[in-house]
């Protein structure tokens, strides 16, 4: 009987040019799992089974110089895999091979607020506003975005 477990844990955060520090990260989190089981029934006869989970978070996918986390997107995704083999040689030499394999796969991606951003010849505008209450606890985060400008936009006026 053989067996072995990987898990690979990833923890980034990568910097953004053009945005100011603490607002300038992508932010990436993730847990990959391999499991796998090796019986030898005989010489002649081997069953594996595999285990494999592949849950991801990325935080803030798409800032640029040009758009911030506010304005951004956030991807999810989350999966698994499971099977097994069952493999036999015969005495003449020839192979029988088994599999039966499942996996679901999940992906989600959503903006960080709740409203539309505005895209306008003066740039682009987003108010967010966020309110919940938890327990006896409440909380309210607002954030209003100014709009971009380039020096030429300015000179159109």
């Amino acid at each position: 009987m053989n067996f072995s477990e990987e898990v690979t844990y990833e923890l980034r955060r990568q910097p953004v040019r053009g945005l100011s520090f603490p607002v300038n990260e992508i932010k990436t989190r993730s847990i990959t799992s391999f499991t796998n089981l090796q019986v030898l029934l005989s010489p002649r006869h081997v069953l594996n089974f595999h285990v494999n989970t592949f849950p991801l978070e990325l935080d803030f996918a798409n800032i640029n110089a040009l758009i911030p986390q506010t304005a951004s997107t956030s991807y999810g995704r989350s999966g698994v895999s499971a099977g097994f083999s069952d493999s036999y040689q015969f005495g003449s030499g020839a192979l029988l091979n088994t599999l039966v394999r499942y996996t679901r796969f999940d992906s989600n991606a959503h903006g960080q607020g709740p409203l539309d951003m505005e895209i306008s010849p003066e740039g682009w505008a987003e108010i967010t506003s966020i309110a919940g209450t938890a327990g006896q606890t409440s909380w309210k985060y607002c954030q209003r975005i100014s709009s971009l400008r380039s020096p030429g936009m300015a000179a159109m006026k």
